[in-house]
């Protein structure tokens, strides 16, 4: 077995943009797994401050704006929204203007 399978407590694992890695301290074994950059995801802290509002104007924007971006529901209290999507509603914001 590899040895990051047979020691999982001396697992480090960090992100790259576009790739996961997982790695062990005491070998150079590396599991390597694309990931799509359009999937990239944002909390909702990091879209209110691309929009330099709070948070509670981003959830309101959420239920009474019928383009804006949904947020995808990651776990029981965290959500998450898609970066392209947010990309979207601003470029259709520039073009409605």
């Amino acid at each position: 077995m590899n040895s990051y399978v047979d020691n999982p407590a001396r697992t480090i694992a960090y992100r790259h943009p576009a790739t996961f890695f997982v790695a062990t301290d005491n070998s150079k074994a590396r599991l390597r797994m694309a990931i799509d950059p359009k999937l990239k995801l944002l909390t909702v802290e990091e879209v209110a401050e691309i929009f330099r509002r709070d948070r509670t104007t981003i959830d309101r924007w959420c239920r009474e704006r019928p383009g804006f971006p949904k947020k995808i529901r990651m776990d029981p209290v965290g959500s998450r929204f898609l970066a392209a999507e947010i990309e979207e509603y601003i470029r259709q914001c520039i073009a409605n203007r």
